[in-house]
Formats: structure tokens, C-alpha cells, sequence
């Protein structure tokens, strides 16, 4: 099974630089792609308010959120970056790109149930055994590499009225400002949420002093096949035997 992230930032990052301002308007793919747009002149900003992305562009870092997986729409999202960045960032100032995604994996179990299971999984007996009382909630910290890319992942039970305050809808970008729009939507947001979930966060990185345009298309390439892999693996891994 696939599991479909529940929110997806991908950034690159670089050094700043005088003469973003003067080409900041050259990237007019993404300008022509999205259909709501401002700008202090000092940064842009690329909405969707239906399909609940965006794209920030800014003196030192691009950034694409969304609050609605589509594979096809954020493949096309994150070329256009790749290929209009060249417009105004130079390439001996790149300096990382990442891709964060957050997982809400619906439980038909207790939270009581699903902490458990984390807890076997993650902690030994010896360290179990200091909580007389018993380990209620707990969330696990990984980091590993994979290739040249770091990865770090979090992982942990959660309610449903935690959840806002891991994953944090981007309301000002991704709905629209009419009151009874936004009020409307949120409340259909938060009573969508799961009672219990596997909450997994997936941040994964590619940092390097000679970065390059076309480690951008790379690092995509790669972060598009380890991380569904990693989490598939993860979950099946999780729930394949509850006590050993």
C-alpha cells in the first residue's frame, strides 16, 4: 500500500543575493500556472485556492506547500521550479533542497493500543522498566542517509485534536479569504480528521557546498521513490507483529 502524505513542503534554499530583485519576475511559468498571485516586491507569492498549494519565492529560499496530494499537479509544480530557478538564483549559491512530508495514517485501534505498539517496537525492556506506571504516549526520532540524502523521521500516536498542532493547514494561502468560506472549510478540515492516527513525519535533505542545478532533478527523483518506500516499509514493519 501507498500511503498519501497528509501536507508536503519542498524547498531550496540559497545564499541571498542582490540581483533576485531585478530577476524575481523572470519566473513567469509559475506565474502563468497559478491563478492568484501577489507581491510586496520583495517576495511572491503563487496560490491555488482550489487545488490548496502554493509557491513562494523569496531572496533566499523557494518553497512549495500543499495541503492536497496530487501527484501530477506537484510534479508539475516542482519541474517549474527546478527549470525557472535559474532565472534568479546562481547556481554557485545553491546550498540545499529538501522535501518534508507529514503522514496521517487512520487507526481502527484505541490510542491507548497504538502507543503500546510504538513502545514495544522502540524501547527495550530495561528502559520500559523505569516507568513503573507504564509509557501512555511516547514519539520516536530517527535519522539515517540514504544515498547522499539525510533523512530524519518522526513517528507517534495521535488524537485528533493534537493533530492542528503538528500539521498546520495553510489557511492564508491555500483557502480562500471570504469569511464563510474559510470558516466553513476549516470546521470540514478538523472534523475530518481520524480519532486516532499514526502521525509520520518525513524530512528528507541534500546539503552540499557545490550543489548544482541539476542535483535539484536528482534529489526530486530520488525523494519521490525512498520516501513512500521508507514509510511503506515503516508501517508494515510496525503493525507485521504487535509483541515479539
Amino acid at each position: 500500500m501507498r500511503y498519501k502524505p497528509k501536507k508536503t513542503f519542498f524547498q531550496v534554499n540559497y545564499f541571498p543575493d542582490l540581483s533576485f530583485y531585478d530577476n524575481i519576475f523572470k519566473g513567469s511559468d509559475l506565474a502563468s500556472y497559478f491563478p492568484d498571485w501577489e507581491t510586496d516586491r520583495l517576495k511572491i507569492t503563487f496560490r491555488d485556492f482550489d487545488k490548496k498549494h502554493s509557491v513562494l519565492l523569496a531572496h533566499n529560499r523557494t518553497v512549495y506547500e500543499s495541503d492536497r496530494y496530487n501527484e501530477k499537479e506537484e510534479e508539475k509544480i516542482i519541474k517549474l521550479i527546478s527549470s525557472g530557478i535559474k532565472a534568479f538564483a546562481k547556481e554557485h549559491f545553491l546550498q540545499s533542497v529538501g522535501c518534508r512530508r507529514m503522514f496521517l495514517i487512520k487507526q481502527n485501534m484505541s490510542f491507548s493500543d497504538l502507543s503500546d505498539i510504538i513502545t514495544l517496537k522502540f524501547y527495550s525492556e530495561s528502559l520500559k522498566s523505569l516507568f513503573l506506571f507504564g509509557i501512555n504516549d511516547s514519539s520516536v526520532n530517527l535519522k539515517t542517509t540514504i544515498g547522499p540524502n539525510e533523512l530524519r523521521v518522526t513517528i507517534g500516536p495521535m488524537k485528533t485534536d493534537e493533530i492542528p498542532n503538528f500539521i498546520k493547514y495553510n489557511i492564508n494561502n491555500h483557502i480562500r479569504p471570504e469569511a464563510n468560506i474559510r470558516v466553513k472549510e476549516l470546521h470540514d478540515i478538523v472534523t475530518g480528521y481520524p480519532e486516532v492516527s499514526l502521525y509520520i513525519e518525513t524530512d528528507y535533505l541534500f546539503q552540499t557546498t557545490k550543489m548544482s542545478f541539476s542535483d535539484i532533478d536528482t534529489f526530486w527523483d530520488s525523494a519521490k521513490k525512498d520516501i513512500p518506500s521508507f514509510v511503506n516499509e515503516l508501517v508494515n514493519n510496525l503493525f507485521e507483529e504487535k509483541i515479539k
